[in-house]
């Protein structure tokens, strides 16, 4: 391999140049990504990219400068880059735990008392419920991520015709709109026509924002669905959970 300064090429000589830089940036968005979490999600797919093409960049400068044995800058830029990395996960982690204050809207909306509802399952739940038993018409099952406020659904129908299936949600004491246009957008669902009883919708991702971690309460989860070929939206069911809020 040709050390020869002069006779490098210009990407080899700016990872010699700047071999500092993305770990630096890589620290600097990591920051922005935790606080920018908190006011919205709109970026977080870009910015999750962003991150990732920044990580490749770092990995990248290491390799330049070991093929060109430049063996005490690929040391601190090895050091650099698992420096940034650790010191990203950090800041990130510490912005969830102390970035925000706590959200008391679980704690200001207790369960009423006799009130019945349904307790989405989690991973440890390797029973479910026999669809069979439910009216043949609609079926919703809510099952629990590992990180609170974060769920998924499944949804079985009979006689649709292409549409969306969307969810929303109230809290039932007061009927409070839950995450209100974020939820629908999360949780819509394309479905092709469907004559007999099935699964339209398999496992969708939805998030339920108001209340902290471990602050149970009770909300209304409305299945709605958009026809394709257009007209009203109309609601299929509704069932009573026991949800919490995603600590943002």
């Amino acid at each position: 391999m040709n050390t020869d300064k002069t006779k490098q090429p210009l990407w080899a000589r700016l990872a010699i140049w700047l071999w500092w830089l993305p770990p630096v940036l890589f620290v600097l968005l990591s920051n922005w990504f935790g606080d920018i979490m908190y006011v919205t999600t709109q970026y977080d797919t870009l910015l999750h990219i962003i991150l990732m093409y920044i990580s490749l960049l770092m990995v990248s400068a290491s390799v330049l400068l070991g093929l060109y044995k430049h063996w005490v800058l690929m040391t601190l830029s090895i050091i650099g880059n698992i420096t940034a990395w650790m010191t990203g996960v950090i800041i990130v982690y510490f912005n969830i735990l102390f970035s925000v204050a706590p959200d008391d809207f679980g704690k200001n909306h207790p369960i009423p008392e006799g009130l019945e509802y349904t307790i989405p399952y989690t991973s440890l739940d390797t029973i479910r419920q026999d669809i069979d038993r439910f009216d043949q018409q609609t079926h919703l099952q809510i099952s629990a991520d590992s990180q609170g406020g974060i769920y998924y659904y499944d949804f079985y129908a009979s006689h649709l015709p292409a549409g969306t299936i969307y969810l929303k949600a109230f809290e039932v004491t007061e009927n409070k709109p839950l995450s209100n246009d974020r939820l629908k957008q999360k949780s819509s669902t394309e479905i092709a026509p469907v004559d007999s009883f099935s699964k339209v919708v398999d496992n969708a991702k939805f998030t339920i924002y108001p209340g902290d971690w471990g602050d149970y309460y009770a909300a209304r989860i409305e299945v709605w669905f958009s026809p394709a070929s257009g007209g009203a939206d109309r609601k299929l069911m509704e069932k009573t959970y026991r949800v919490e809020g995603w600590m943002r």
